[in-house]
């Protein structure tokens, strides 16, 4: 063994665990950068070994010492698809929350202000006047309590499709950041290849490129296949969304009506899909599937509820106004209450028969006399009948009130999940303060070792060269 081989060998040991040392620094440094994964140094023994044919095999010293076999990108694929799925469901989970959330703000039950409050007041009102048929202030407190209720049907109409338009905004915007997003992975992707084939440490691109791909995946559900050159395909129910340097775009679309019974509402069913040939797109989720759930079934089902409660009402009085007289038995016959036009929660209002009149409120049967209130009270009554508005209401609070409630633990219990998930991931992936210290330690004694050996070659050399045949 050659004695100035030795000083290699050293030097190998210098330049290994400096290199180890630099590595761990730039862990210590990171420790709160998001999305970091920390990075080890693999390092491997310099063989001596020369095979120069099949039956020679002749041992160098000149080749001792150490080597660096890669820096090592610490992460773990299993945990990683783990992390983003919960991420996913957790975000689909919080959209839809939010979504009956807002359903249930435009129903504030149990309120004498809200519409069950409503109906039970107009009721109350027709029984009230019955019993005063001769009271014009009797008959115009009915009026007054049908306009409050037309206008809290108006406007719960009017805030589910201020919630709709809203929610159909919000789609678009995701769709542009999902879009924006995908362009930056494949971009990272173009640059991850390149410094690959270049031999180029890849891992801050890389964990760049997994952030972003985070915020695809809680956006879309999307799943993500890793291919050759450490890049990865993101993908949408088994098509491309980014394939290596290429992207296809998403977009959203309008297609028309609704299928029956809610083709009446002023609302279309939306539908995502790609923009290169308008084919929809499948096995979506995340936040935006959430948006899409809200737009094309929760917001529309509840619109059509709600226009029942409102149609139903319309049908009830009408039918039961039509059978009776106002105080002049003669024109004031046959009259409608509401406007038979406004079947809708959006459209309900007042009948011009009887807005502003009210000497021509129906209060008796026809031929029964000015003191009659058989058909106030029959209207009275009306209320606690099996398929009256205030039980097509009632059913529709008590749907809303187990769904939303359903959701709302659902979205607790994938949140707790997600942070699990990811909790799990960051223990592999994220930097530990007393491991790398530990690393440090050691990474710093064992270059202050290389150091010693080191200056022992050198001394012995100088030995040797300087003291020898002295």
């Amino acid at each position: 063994m050659s004695s100035f081989s030795t000083l290699n060998t050293a030097l190998s040991g210098l330049q290994a665990h400096k290199r180890v040392i630099d590595v761990i620094g730039h862990n210590i440094s990171n420790v709160n950068t998001e999305g970091y994964s920390r990075r080890q140094v693999l390092l491997e023994p310099a063989t001596g070994m020369k095979i120069a044919s099949r039956f020679d095999t002749d041992f160098s010293w000149n080749n001792l010492g150490v080597n660096i076999a890669g820096v090592n990108r610490i992460r773990d694929q299993f945990l990683d698809v783990k992390a983003r799925a919960s991420l996913a469901n957790s975000a689909s989970a919080a959209r839809l929350d939010s979504v009956l959330g807002g359903v249930e703000g435009t129903f504030p039950e149990p309120s004498d202000t809200a519409i069950a409050g409503q109906l039970s007041a107009f009721w109350n009102a027709f029984s009230d006047a019955a019993n005063q048929p001769g009271s014009i202030p009797q008959r115009a407190a009915v009026l007054a309590q049908a306009s409050n209720l037309a206008a809290s049907l108006n406007q719960a109409a009017g805030s589910l499709q201020t919630q709709h338009t809203d929610l159909s905004s919000q789609l678009t915007m995701a769709v542009d950041q999902v879009n924006t997003l995908a362009q930056q992975v494949a971009d990272l992707n173009v640059q991850i290849r390149a410094a690959s084939v270049a031999g180029m440490d890849t891992g801050d691109l890389a964990d760049e490129r997994d952030r972003l791909v985070d915020q695809l995946t809680s956006l879309t559900g999307a799943e993500v296949r890793p291919i050759e050159y450490n890049q990865v395909n993101v993908m949408l129910g088994g098509s491309s969304l980014v394939s290596g340097g290429r992207i296809s775009p998403l977009k959203v679309t309008t297609l028309g009506a609704f299928p029956a019974p809610l083709d009446q509402l002023q609302v279309q069913q939306t539908q995502l899909q790609w923009a290169d040939d308008s084919y929809p797109v499948a096995g979506f989720g995340g936040d935006i599937g959430g948006l899409v759930q809200g737009l094309n079934d929760v917001i529309p089902r509840y619109m059509h509820d709600l226009d029942t409660v409102a149609q139903t009402l319309v049908t009830t009085v009408n039918t039961i106004h039509n059978n009776g007289q106002g105080q002049d038995a003669l024109n004031d016959v046959n009259l409608d209450f509401f406007d038979p036009a406004g079947v809708t929660a959006a459209t309900i209002k007042l009948s011009s028969d009887v807005d502003g009149q009210p000497s021509r409120i129906a209060l008796g049967a026809v031929g029964g006399g000015a003191l009659d209130g058989s058909i106030g009270h029959q209207m009275g009554a009306a209320g606690g009948l099996a398929n009256s508005p205030d039980a097509i209401h009632r059913a529709m609070i008590g749907r809303l009130g187990v769904e939303a409630q359903a959701a709302t633990t659902r979205a607790s219990t994938q949140a707790k999940f997600a942070v699990e998930a990811e909790n799990q991931r960051t223990s592999v992936s994220g930097v530990n303060l007393d491991e790398e210290m530990t690393n440090l330690v050691m990474s710093q004694r064992a270059y202050e070792s290389a150091a010693r050996l080191l200056s022992a070659v050198d001394e012995m050399l100088d030995t040797l060269i300087n003291r020898t045949a002295v």
